[in-house]
């Protein structure tokens, strides 16, 4: 699918302070090939602060930087989204399955996150936890600032438990059965942020996995019924 001449609007964080504006668009599209910001970018789109700008200026922490690229071009995916609940603070959004929640592959523009900010124009959209690209079901997004400031540590209060349904081929020979193991990033996924299972007596850097300590423990508990007795 190709997005011609597609808009985007991102907000410089405190991190970005001091970075010229092709560095900072680097590490906005880190899949994105190019020969140069110069050629990607529709002439005369750029505005930071809402001020027209050329060239490669330096931007500052808090800048809405605005522009379009020619002839984007991202995976196709499905973006039949859902806002299924809804407050003055938050929403549950369903997420269909491949759509990816945040910037974690080469989709930029398609995501979740954006889809939500775009059609409900909030921009300052937030999921409070995320689901796997694959995945589909329901993620709680807040609404702003000021209520992911808020909700985003009682997270747990909203969700206290996770439930996957999972269609499989064969009978397994078990009702129930517990699996443990550590998670870890890759370096070298092309997926952003994506877990994966350590093996035992694995050698980590070898692998490009981060070390065996520093992963995170997941426990899983598998039924054959998808509504298990409490």
């Amino acid at each position: 699918m190709a997005l011609v001449n597609t808009p985007f609007s991102m907000k410089a964080k405190a991190k970005h302070h001091g970075m010229h504006l092709y560095e900072f668009l680097d590490a906005q599209f880190p899949f994105f090939i190019k020969e140069s910001w110069d050629h990607s970018l529709v002439a005369h789109s750029l505005r930071i602060q809402d001020h027209a700008v050329s060239g490669n200026p330096i931007i500052n922490s808090g800048d809405t930087i605005a522009f379009s690229l020619k002839q984007y071009i991202e995976p196709p995916v499905n973006t039949q989204w859902k806002a299924y609940l809804q407050n003055k603070e938050l929403i549950v959004a369903y997420k269909p399955a491949h759509l990816p929640v945040q910037r974690t592959t080469r989709n930029i523009y398609n995501t979740l996150t954006e889809l939500v900010r775009r059609d409900l124009s909030l921009p300052y959209a937030q999921p409070l936890h995320r689901l796997d690209l694959e995945t589909a079901g329901f993620i709680v997004f807040s609404k702003n600032k000021a209520s992911t400031l808020y909700w985003q540590p009682k997270i747990t209060e909203i969700l206290q438990k996770k439930i996957y349904q999972a269609i499989v081929w064969g009978k397994p020979t078990w009702d129930k059965k517990t699996f443990t193991c550590k998670l870890s990033t890759q370096a070298n996924s092309q997926i952003r942020c994506k877990m994966y299972c350590i093996p035992e007596n694995i050698n980590e850097t070898a692998n490009n996995l981060s070390n065996k300590k520093s992963g995170k423990i997941s426990t899983e508990c598998m039924y054959q019924n998808f509504y298990p007795e409490s």
